[in-house]
């Protein structure tokens, strides 16, 4: 019997069996945003982004209109090879997983097709019974039909049964993630290499896109295309004190006096050498109203210089190098691994990094989801986060295996004698959020002015899912 002649019901429980991620990597972000807003459901409505979109403060600031030919939406392809952010083949996956599912509706139906005749056989058969009836007693041709579709009933009960044993084993809860290309190195290792994680594809499965820019990641999870997002820290706080709440379930990187803090370069001839001498200058950051953003406001502040002084423009992370070394901005924002891939490529200086303004420990990434979905899925989230908990003390214990992993599987594509010696963020071990730093970073966003109302930002933190 072939699964499309099976009732509904029936084929309803043939789910495949995910064993791969899939993950959906676009050629530009325009792309990679609609491939994760058609996954959507119906009733979907606009999302209201979780970092404020550069064309909104644009509108306030007309100076800083300036175009930029390397905008957020560019593709990552147009730039050189080594500057690409994490990349995923997901051609290969997506085949296999595709093999996969066949294959399980095949065994399913195969146990049915062991025990009785093909479909089309039994019908021939059928067809033959009739005819011979015509010439047959009216109590033998009934027994004839009785037989008949006593067959055909045993063969349903059989794929249901099977199919309902395929359910009772539990399927995994596919989780659709959305991340980034800078300082998630512990959740792009289970990406990369899932069965490494010893609960994928028990309790769930990945389905993941890339975003290189943060506003298309907020945007898709509002709409609710994705269903965890890695997530600027401070993005999350801002959206909340605009009624777009999301909840911080890990801590996946920090800005910390302990470890790598995102830096601010010049190129070694410039004649910028300090915060003061940046008046009437050209900056590069990743985004209006981002942490780079606040981070290079509260620098100018404490050299007395407003951000008017300046020019800020959107560069995705990819095209800084190029940019600063292009003349087309004097001064850029580098985050790992982009800042040691432009010190050991391009002749830069370091004028100021995040901590410089801000001298606290502040939450950097954070993995984020909607109450409704944790709480729907409690389990598979778990199990998730037991996962990335594993992941991130791999990381910790063996960065230079576990960065050789992300180049291998070419999550990653930087020099790799760069990007193995490289120095890193900060991590905490146990992935848990940090809720004294997000209030200490909220009363600075609304000194900054960047904030209008204040968020409750404790409540914006759920510990419950991580491991014991």
């Amino acid at each position: 019997m072939h699964a499309a002649a099976l009732p509904a019901r029936a084929q309803q429980l043939l789910p495949g069996r995910p064993h791969q991620p899939r993950v959906v990597v676009a050629d530009d972000e325009s792309d990679a945003v609609q491939a994760a807003l058609d996954q959507a459901p119906d009733e979907r409505r606009p999302g209201r982004s979780l970092v404020v979109a550069g064309a909104q403060l644009e509108a306030q600031h007309p100076a800083q209109q300036q175009a930029f030919d390397h905008d957020a939406d560019q593709p990552d392809r147009e730039r050189g090879e080594h500057e690409g952010g994490p990349v995923v083949d997901a051609e290969q996956l997506q085949a296999e997983e595709g093999r996969e599912r066949a294959e399980r509706v095949e065994r399913a139906v195969g146990e049915v097709d062991d025990a009785h005749q093909p479909e089309d056989h039994r019908q021939a058969e059928a067809q033959q019974r009739v005819e011979r009836a015509v010439d047959q007693p009216e109590h033998q041709l009934a027994e004839e039909l009785a037989s008949l579709i006593s067959g055909l009933m045993v063969a349903y009960d059989a794929v249901l049964a099977a199919a309902t044993a395929d359910i009772a084993v539990g399927q995994p809860v596919t989780l659709r993630l959305g991340y980034g290309t800078a300082a998630e190195e512990p959740l792009w290792v289970i990406v990369a290499k899932p069965d490494l994680a010893k609960n994928y594809g028990k309790a769930y499965a990945l389905d993941a896109t890339r975003f290189t820019g943060s506003d298309k990641r907020s945007q898709a999870f509002e709409a609710g295309a994705i269903d965890l997002a890695a997530s600027s820290a401070n993005g999350v706080i801002f959206a909340a004190a605009e009624g777009v709440t999301a909840k911080m379930i890990a801590s996946i990187s920090r800005e910390s006096p302990r470890g790598f803090s995102t830096s601010f370069y010049v190129k070694d001839d410039s004649p910028i050498k300090s915060v003061a001498d940046l008046k009437g200058k050209i900056v590069g950051i990743n985004g209006f109203y981002t942490s780079g953003h606040l981070w290079l406001k509260t620098a100018l502040e404490k050299q007395g210089l407003a951000e008017t002084d300046v020019t800020i423009t959107p560069v995705p992370f990819p095209a800084m190098q190029e940019a600063l070394e292009a003349g087309k901005i004097d001064l850029g924002m580098f985050p790992q691994p982009f800042a040691a891939l432009a010190e050991k490529q391009a002749k830069v200086r370091k004028i100021f990094d995040a901590k410089y303004g801000i001298p606290f420990e502040e939450e950097l990434i954070v993995l984020i989801g909607k109450d409704e979905f944790l709480k729907k899925n409690a389990g598979a989230v778990r199990a998730f986060l037991e996962d990335l908990k594993a992941s991130m003390q791999f990381y910790l214990e063996k960065p230079r295996e576990a960065r050789q992993l992300l180049i291998d599987h070419k999550m990653v594509r930087v020099n790799p004698d760069v990007y193995l010696a490289m120095n890193d963020y900060y991590r905490d071990p146990s992935l848990r959020v940090d809720d004294e730093a997000l209030e200490k970073m909220q009363a600075v966003q609304i000194a900054a002015g960047f904030q209008k109302k204040r968020a409750d930002v404790r409540s914006l933190v759920d510990p419950g899912y991580l491991p014991k």
